[in-house]
């Protein structure tokens, strides 16, 4: 695959490209899920192929192709859809250092072992008092990732994950409800199943006998999850190619304050705690550790090499691309650094609220330009410092930007989601005057 790279890219040069990079990928998965006490469904995939981008007087153009036997014709309708787009004068490739190629993953996909975790975790969730699942998966995947371009930059690296997904249904008397957990780990014997099913049903029992509360402005603490999902919600603003195109409050206020000092906003490729690492992005430039928010500063937006070379400053090896898309700018594992605070001490804190455990509604409810989100949450009471009766049916209502200067208090806690290609993570947070709606 790297050497089908190199042709990608030697062709493009060849048929009068005047820069061109190109990427390959190749993924096996396997998967599971369990209905009943049964396999439901079953897939073992692979999914190969190759992308190539070209930059032909300032205008850029894609095709990709899963034929390795097309590699000339792939460049050509490269160059012709390059022809019928915008001129655009940052339009490059990256040119710097050489990367590094790491070790391919050799790992066995063993499909037994994967229907197996699947069929434990189901007799796990049963024996928790789950009547039924919408969803008892298991999954693993290997991926490899080739990469060279027309300025000598290639390399490669790989990546191997196993996940857990349980959604198991509870009832009790006429009441009936649903929730989710997963687990994550390089390989399914690093998977946690009775954790994982513990967890899930602690969700889905959370709410039982939950009511509304009186509307109005009141602390509010989000945990680690609810904050994570806004932070996914709101990703969009710290993009420089969104901030160029004028969709982001973020434009223009690099160096500036626009958190509390305590926050620190990392985004991380190789963090210890993800299944897999991304050494180089999907233009090949070495990726690094950053913050994006120091202590309350905006330090950087993400950036491509486009955006970069528009705004004058150095990439920050944000552009993420698969073999058959464009090139998009995002994180990596972005989340918010951890503070002293162990969840007590929040509740202490706010006295009288308002915690937050999910948030949903989030494509519908946020408002990724001004910042605005309401959205329908879940959680429970506190009350004199204590944490109280479950609460739903209430909808939670602020401004992202505003949220971020409104922080009181930083948790020691640390969620992280489902690492999907990007990862998102928070503590719980104390947050001051956030409007809740109830009844």
């Amino acid at each position: 695959m790297q050497k089908i790279c190199q042709q990608l890219v030697e062709s493009a040069m060849a048929l009068g490209a005047d820069a061109a990079d190109a990427i390959c990928m190749e993924t096996t998965s396997i998967g599971a899920n369990v209905y009943d006490g049964e396999v439901e469904s079953f897939t073992h995939s692979l999914m190969r192929g190759a992308g190539v981008r070209v930059i032909k007087d300032q205008r850029v153009g894609y095709a990709y192709t899963e034929n390795p036997e097309e590699i000339a014709s792939t460049a050509q309708a490269a160059l012709q859809s390059a022809a019928i787009t915008d001129a655009d004068p940052a339009a490059c490739i990256f040119e710097g250092p050489g990367i590094e190629s790491t070790a391919l993953p050799v790992q066995e996909m063993d499909e037994a072992a994967v229907v197996q975790a699947a069929l434990q975790l189901f007799a796990a969730l049963k024996a928790r008092g789950a009547v039924n699942t919408q969803g008892c998966e298991a999954e693993t995947e290997q991926s490899r990732i080739w990469f060279a371009n027309s300025a000598g930059v290639c390399g490669s690296y790989g990546q191997n994950a196993s996940a857990l997904v349980a959604q198991p249904v509870a009832k009790k008397g006429d009441w009936t409800d649903s929730n989710w957990a997963f687990d994550v780990a390089e390989t399914m014997d690093a998977l946690d199943i009775e954790s994982t099913a513990q967890r899930a049903m602690d969700r889905t029992m959370a709410y039982y006998g939950a009511t509304s509360i009186p509307s109005g402005k009141m602390p509010v603490v989000l945990a680690g999850e609810a904050m994570a999902d806004l932070l996914q919600a709101f990703v969009p603003v710290f993009s420089a190619d969104q901030a160029q195109k004028g969709l982001s409050f973020l434009k223009g206020k690099e160096g500036q304050v626009i958190a509390k000092p305590d926050i620190t906003l990392w985004d991380d490729p190789q963090h210890p705690t993800l299944p897999f690492a991304t050494p180089f992005d999907g233009e090949g430039m070495p990726t690094h550790k950053k913050a994006v928010i120091d202590h309350g500063t905006l330090t950087t937006l993400l950036h491509s090499a486009t955006t970069a070379k528009r705004a004058g400053v150095a990439p920050t090896g944000n552009a993420r691309r698969g073999y058959s898309s464009s090139v998009v700018i995002g994180p990596y594992y972005f989340y918010i650094e951890p503070g002293h605070d162990d969840a007590q001490v929040l509740y202490e804190k706010a006295q009288n609220g308002v915690f937050i455990k999910e948030v949903s509604g989030l494509h519908a409810g946020v408002n990724a330009v001004s910042g605005d989100f309401s959205l329908l949450s879940k959680g429970q009471r506190i009350v004199d410092g204590q944490l109280g009766a479950p609460v739903e049916q209430i909808v939670l209502s602020g401004n992202f930007y505003a949220l971020l200067q409104s922080v009181e208090g930083i948790g020691n806690d640390l969620y992280m989601g489902i690492p999907s290609g990007m990862c998102f993570g928070s503590p719980s947070l104390l947050v001051s005057g956030l409007s809740i709606a109830g009844q």
